[in-house]
């Protein structure tokens, strides 16, 4: 009983100090011990954090194993530290560190023996040069971001790198200590791209670098103004802005569940201060009116005409002032109004909306200059009801759209005037992996088709055209770790011809903004980065290249404009 006490307190030593020397451990056995010795021992490094070892049990009647651990040979330095395992253990997984030296040997013991000590190996565990995950960066000033990462085991630091030329070449940007998970970049140039990756730094060397993500510096030029306050407004947006700079929009108040309407007060141009108010609360005043969708659109007049779903009877509802007064009504009794868009034809006053008529189809419903809304059509082509299709029309009265089928393709329908007949065709994509979700689009002088797509399976924004025959497809935004390009909303340019989109980061909740000149390419701009914003994003622009976006600030669930030439 002396012996086990003596092992004990020589084994709380072996945990402060350095450990048993071998002299003193010899007590506890006799000469020619029955406890067998364990023999065969092995080690093998899983990552720099983990060791595992294994040795063959060839004691009988023992009560444990003493796994003891140094950082150098034991019979010259003795043990820095020891555990107690159960009887018949033959392998146990330990936590190391990495780029350090082990040194391991077991003892089979009882109550008051123990055996002579296995074999001795040791193993150096692996530089673990893990690099950060989940790296994602975001702006909120022209001349700033900021990047996150997650933490890495092991690591004395980061350091962040930036690219300004796509990738070529890489520099400095900040460093960030142990356990931080986030670092702010200063001294950036506004209206610039930048590609940003992390490394982690440890004490032996530095990880291969992150993915690399994007991100767009803001414009300095944009003014950012709220247009309502209240009565979460915003969703389904829908926004025209006439010639002389008048605003119109119309969306859906999620406070109220109908149809909200807001303008500058007074119809006065310029004055900086705009009033909404209840557009259509249903037939009863409590219907949930336009939830899924809203459209608005301006006659030659400066009218305003407005289309919005019914949820709650599952109808068509349209909203004018064309007789001064707010006057809405039922026009489609459905089932049926979901996603409604509406176009006018300034040739011959003509109204037509399309929207979902049932989970498969699209209608088409016409209102004639003066008259009521009378013919109806539903298109003959199986759709995808999650996705929004668009609808235009040409100087000739011709009507275009575009829209998702239910094979996930993308079409092309026009109808000529008078002709009766809608025209399918399906437009060539990028890869079959492109999934399209929402797209948006403009006619150019000569009625040529744009559109603004966003893949939903690669997070990315297309446009495509058609020139003759020829379908043409080529990339707006695909910024490295963000999801860019839904709710894009695309315009041509009187008279210059230069395209517009203006989109929504759903990543960092940006709003963004690409312009392209004719043979010219696309360029990027952040608009607004504060909040939460930018979906629902609507976009108008004039002869002279003023740009305004009306758009969703979901932080303070408000509607907000940007304005300007970014």
């Amino acid at each position: 009983m002396v012996n086990r006490l003596r092992f004990l307190v020589c084994a709380s030593w072996s945990v402060l100090l350095v450990g048993c020397p071998d002299g003193v451990g010899k007590n506890l056995k006799s000469q020619g011990s029955p406890i067998a010795t364990p023999t065969n021992l092995e080690a093998e490094t899983n990552s720099g954090f983990e060791v595992t070892l294994r040795w063959s049990d060839n004691a009988v009647g023992e009560v444990g194993y003493r796994l003891e651990t140094a950082h150098g040979p034991i019979a010259a330095s003795g043990i820095s530290g020891f555990q107690l395992l159960a009887a018949n253990t033959r392998s146990i997984a330990l936590a190391t560190s990495p780029n350090t030296t082990y040194y391991f040997r077991v003892v089979a013991v009882t109550d008051t023996l123990e055996s002579e000590p296995s074999n001795e190996v040791s193993v150096t565990t692996r530089k673990e040069l893990s690099a950060p995950s989940l790296v994602s960066a975001y702006s909120e000033a022209p001349n700033q971001m900021f990047v996150t990462w997650n933490d890495v085991a092991g690591e004395t630091g980061y350091l962040i790198q930036m690219s300004s030329d796509g990738g070529s070449s890489w520099s400095p940007a900040a460093s960030a200590g142990s356990g931080m998970t986030s670092a702010e970049v200063t001294g950036l140039l506004p209206n610039t791209e930048y590609l940003v990756r992390v490394l982690s730094v440890y004490s032996y060397g530095t990880s291969d670098p992150s993915w690399a993500v994007g991100v767009l510096t803001m414009v300095p030029s944009i003014t950012r103004i709220s247009l309502t306050a209240g009565g979460d407004c915003g969703k389904g947006l829908s926004f025209v802005r006439s010639a002389s700079g008048l605003v119109d929009l119309a969306s859906y108040s999620e406070t109220m569940s109908n149809v909200t309407y807001t303008t500058e007060l007074g119809h006065v141009v310029g004055s900086g201060m705009y009033t909404s108010g209840i557009l259509d609360g249903g037939p009863t005043g409590v219907e949930d009116i336009g939830r899924d969708g809203v459209s608005l659109s301006a006659d030659t007049a400066g009218k305003i005409h407005v289309l919005a779903h019914d949820r709650t009877n599952d109808a068509l509802r349209y909203a004018t002032n064309a007789s001064g007064a707010w006057v809405a009504s039922t026009i489609d009794a459905g089932p049926a109004g979901a996603k409604p868009r509406l176009a006018f034809n300034p040739a011959t006053g003509a109204l037509h909306g399309l929207y979902q008529h049932s989970s498969t189809r699209l209608k088409h419903l016409v209102k004639a200059g003066g008259q009521s809304w009378a013919f109806s059509e539903v298109l003959d082509l199986a759709i995808d009801p999650s996705c929004m299709h668009a609808l235009t029309i040409d100087p000739t009265g011709a009507l275009h759209a575009v829209l998702i089928g239910a094979s996930n393709q993308l079409v092309y329908a026009v109808k000529a005037p008078g002709s009766g007949v809608w025209v399918y065709q399906t437009v060539p994509l990028a890869s079959v992996a492109v999934k399209p979700d929402w797209v948006s689009i403009a006619l150019d002088a000569a009625n040529n088709p744009h559109f603004a797509l966003h893949d939903a399976q690669g997070r990315s924004l297309y446009h495509l055209t058609r020139t003759g025959a020829t379908w043409v497809t080529e990339v707006i935004d695909q910024t490295p770790g963000a999801d860019v390009g839904g709710w894009c909303s695309l315009m041509v340019q009187p008279g210059s011809g230069r395209l517009h989109v203006a989109y929504y980061d759903a990543t960092h909740g940006d709003l963004r903004y690409a312009r392209k000149d004719l043979n010219g390419i696309w360029i990027r701009r952040l608009l607004d980065a504060v909040g939460l914003v930018g979906s629902y994003a609507s976009v108008s622009v004039n002869s002279t290249g003023v740009v305004s976006i009306a758009y969703r600030d979901d932080t303070n669930r408000s509607v907000k404009l940007a304005q300007g030439n970014p």
